[in-house]
């Protein structure tokens, strides 16, 4: 096998960078390592290591796939396999393998020309960083790139084409791929609140001496570091002995986020992927939209800096104004909403936000409900918006699904096939990331009453535009420097 987990030691980081951008690295379950490392043909002989690596890349774009809702469905055109094998018919067959093997489930949704073939993935415990060695197995040169001459959907074509306009800035991405592999790393959430050794520390039941990035590289030598690195990787290891089956989630090895945010950054960055519509909420799914957000701040578009327009709280403010709640019209104006969730449920902004979703895109929830964090928003809502409330509760009776469908498809008239349409009629690049749009920051003046006028369109008529910028180099500096200080202690390590 090649796991390998030096990759992830400090000394080691910049070359498993290197190595990951290059398409050599991935990021996949422990359990289906093991499983492909020992599989066996019909007549007991060992799978070939092509093969067995051809279903590691084959398991990584499924779990790529796109998908809508909650229902965890990922949809994939059967393109996305064609280079992974030197015989592109081999991909059934590694399919067909994962299903028998627990690895996945294949949907009965397919249907040819209209809605492409769907894959649910099962649970696993840990996630490892893998090495691919055989020389015709590698994640970059498995991308596969849409042929634009076959895409129907005008919108879809012209997104395709605005994405060819990003292009990727290296050291700043290494940058902050170092910064979110370092999160992952050590158990922490990149977006979360606090510093990285406050959220870990927080996560475990004994304290465990988790690195402090910034003190340490201030107080001691490499040497000394390493030897925290390494104590603490046995304090943790120490830790999960101690823990039965079900609680040994600490750290990379069990970040699932790792296993998926790889393919839409390596399409960004080689300019590969689909522009494709999903068939449910008409949504336009790209490569920019399976992106991470934190590294959108590594890509010019259009040669120039770039700013994204949404709909600030666009979910609940559609809902809002469909269900005619004036209270949750007013928090959602006021930017209130998130927060009194995030206050009634004990939890952060950001996970206040996909309770939300929780809540919104399943069902109607009785007192016994296994989710209890969207039963609790469910509860807040009930008693803080009961006009909404009852609104949601009617719609989901016919079936939830239904109604968050139609939740969708009505953000997706006023972004995709008013905004995007209004800006490539006029033309202007961009593109959209569902509730909001992409722009060259110089044309924000202009894109934005284009919004305000689909927003009256639709009947939205008391919301907030927000503004995201791509950030200054200075910005982005001070970020990166208040994380790791001294490894890059100069500005002009950020390529100009």
């Amino acid at each position: 096998m090649s796991v390998d987990y030096e990759l992830l030691k400090p000394e080691r980081l910049n070359d498993t960078l290197d190595r990951f951008l290059n398409g050599e690295v991935i990021f996949v379950p422990l359990d289906l390592v093991e499983r492909v490392h020992n599989a066996t043909s019909d007549t007991g002989r060992k799978k070939r290591q092509e093969w067995r690596e051809g279903t590691l890349l084959v398991w990584s774009i499924i779990k790529s796939g796109y998908y809508e809702g909650t229902n965890n469905w990922r949809y994939i055109h059967s393109a996305n396999f064609k280079r992974v094998n030197s015989r592109f018919p081999t991909y059934k067959e590694q399919i067909d393998w994962l299903i028998d093997e627990g690895f996945i489930e294949r949907g009965d949704s397919y249907q040819s020309g209209v809605r492409p073939k769907t894959f649910k993935l099962k649970q696993w415990r840990k996630t490892v960083p893998y090495l691919l060695e055989h020389e015709s197995k590698n994640l970059r040169q498995s991308l596969a790139k849409q042929d634009k001459d076959k895409i129907e959907d005008d919108l879809c074509l012209h997104t395709s084409e605005q994405l060819d306009l990003f292009t990727p800035q290296p050291k700043l991405l290494k940058l902050i791929l170092r910064k979110v592999l370092l999160f992952y790393l050590w158990g922490g959430d990149v977006r979360g609140e606090g510093t990285l050794k406050d959220q870990v520390i927080d996560g475990l039941n004994e304290k465990v001496d988790v690195l402090d990035w910034v003190t340490a590289y201030e107080r001691d030598s490499q040497d000394e570091l390493d030897e925290k690195v390494a104590e603490n990787a046995r304090k943790i290891e120490r830790l999960n002995k101690s823990r039965n089956e079900d609680q040994r989630e600490i750290g990379v090895l069990d970040k699932m986020s790792l296993t998926s945010f790889g393919l839409p950054l390596l399409k960004m960055v080689y300019q590969c992927g689909y522009s494709v519509r999903g068939p449910l909420s008409n949504r336009i799914f790209s490569p920019l939209t399976g992106l991470m957000k934190e590294f959108r701040q590594g890509f010019w578009f259009d040669k120039s800096p770039w700013t994204i327009l949404d709909c600030q709280c666009c979910q609940p403010t559609l809902l809002a104004h469909l269900s005619n709640d004036k209270q949750l019209i007013d928090d959602c104006f006021t930017d209130d909403y998130y927060d009194r969730l995030a206050e009634g449920l004990e939890v952060t902004r950001a996970r206040a936000k996909q309770a939300y979703c929780e809540y919104a895109y399943g069902q109607n929830r009785s007192e016994n409900a296994r989710n209890k964090t969207a039963l609790a928003v469910q509860s807040i809502m009930e008693k803080h918006y009961p006009t909404a409330h009852q609104f949601v509760w009617k719609g989901k009776e016919n079936g939830h699904k239904q109604f968050i469908r139609q939740l969708q498809q009505h953000e997706s008239e006023i972004f995709v096939d008013g905004v995007l349409r209004r800006m490539k009629d006029e033309g202007i690049n961009g593109l959209t990331i569902h509730d909001g749009v992409l722009l060259k920051t110089e044309d924000t003046d202009t894109v934005r009453p284009i919004i305000e006028e689909e927003m009256e369109r639709a009947g939205i008529h008391k919301f907030v535009v927000k503004p995201e910028h791509k950030k200054t180099y200075d910005e982005m500096w001070d970020e990166i420097a208040l994380f790791d200080p001294t490894k890059y202690p100069r500005k002009d390590a950020v390529e100009g």
